[in-house]
């Protein structure tokens, strides 16, 4: 009993490690209590995989010991080749106004409907004498990968590869497929050498995939970053709003709020609706210095352009003209200086044609830069 519910839990844990719902679960994590959001997964997988075991379990009772172990054998192998592919998370979490609860658990049960962990879940109630306990063990190791990667998105970052992750996960799948299908062939054919020679194949394709898996890595790095650029935009997104909203001077100093029509009204409605939607690129036509400038007090002004700065910096410093960070950047340029800064093809760059500008604001950015460069030298 407490060997299946290790396995289980071990395999799904294995097989989330770096998968769109633990992505799903940091994206969460900076809007819901963790408490909210790991209850809720575990609500959206019990439902999940409750339907996967009930039909594991029913094919388990119609076909024999060595059919199940030789199909969950593939399966497993199956799994473990796939954990090597290399790609964008999908965009599965719900915009119904939910109970966070309720929206998580929506957001985690459909995002596993046909996902490898649910055909894990059958795959292993079949052989299970209690599937109960694989549904336990099952729901324990998609909580324990959330928790971790919310974890890991809060306070490590991406200092783990992605590519290390899927390598760990697919190993372990192919050593779980492969002592199955060995229980089963075994029964069937008496060769040693056939036998070997299956197992020579499965190891030989395992060893190209983790070849191609790396080397694609290599040639693309920006999709091995889409769930640490996701995390940390959407984090960034909220930092500066929240720095924003100090600036904002409320209807009772300026009267009806012009919305979309005001400078800072347009920064802060694009960085909300970036959240909403997650896209981080603005499609827009709008002059940005025609919009309708108040009257901000000068510090707070500053003090939020700074923060955009030193975000974009940690971010990695980018001036793609539909970037949202430009956008905002240039947003704020237009409050503090009345102008855009035109030298933005990197951070110091930048920082020596402000201080020509504006001295005390320029010297107060060349320190970020002091300090950045020597929190790199302290990593390194």
């Amino acid at each position: 009993m407490i060997n299946e519910f290790i396995k289980a839990s071990s395999l799904i844990f294995m097989a989330e490690m770096g998968d769109k719902t633990q992505i799903i679960a940091m994206t969460f994590a900076t809007q819901y209590m963790v408490g909210h959001v790991l209850s809720g997964v575990a609500l959206g997988v019990l439902a999940n995989h409750g339907i996967a075991i009930i039909l594991g379990a029913l094919i388990g009772y119609m076909i024999t010991g060595d059919v199940v172990n030789l199909i969950a054998g593939a399966l497993f192998i199956f799994f473990g080749w796939n954990a090597l592919r290399i790609e964008e998370s999908g965009e599965v979490a719900s915009k119904v106004r939910l109970h966070p609860i309720w929206a998580v658990a929506l957001a985690f049960f459909v995002g596993e409907l046909g996902d490898k962990t649910q055909l894990t879940a059958m795959a292993l109630s079949a052989e299970s004498e209690i599937p109960a306990i694989v549904l336990a063990g099952t729901t324990a190791g998609m909580v324990a990968t959330s928790g971790l990667g919310i974890f890991v998105g809060s306070r490590i970052g991406g200092k783990i590869p992605e590519i290390g992750l899927k390598i760990a996960s697919s190993i372990v799948f192919l050593g779980f497929g492969m002592t199955k299908l060995f229980d089963a062939i075994n029964y069937y054919l008496e060769s040693s050498m056939a036998i070997l020679a299956i197992f020579s194949i499965i190891v030989i394709v395992e060893v190209m995939l983790i070849r191609k898996a790396v080397a694609t890595g290599r040639e693309k790095p920006e999709k091995l970053g889409v769930k640490k650029a996701a995390e940390k935009l959407h984090q960034m997104t909220i930092r500066i709003n929240e720095e924003l909203d100090s600036v904002c001077l409320g209807e009772e100093s300026c009267g009806t709020c012009a919305g979309a029509g005001c400078l800072l009204g347009y920064i802060r409605i694009i960085l909300s609706n970036a959240r909403r939607d997650r896209d981080y690129f603005v499609e827009s036509d709008i002059h940005l210095e025609e919009l309708l400038i108040r009257d901000y007090e000068k510090d707070r002004i500053e003090d939020a352009l700074l923060l955009t700065l030193q975000e974009l910096e940690d971010y990695g410093w980018t001036d793609e003209p539909e970037f949202i960070m430009t956008k905002v950047r240039e947003s704020l340029e237009i409050l503090v200086f009345e102008r855009r800064i035109w030298n933005t093809k990197s951070l110091e760059a930048y920082a020596k044609e402000v201080l020509g500008i504006d001295y005390p604001l320029g010297k107060r950015l060349m320190h970020i830069l002091q300090r950045e460069a020597a929190n790199e030298k302290k990593d390194n």
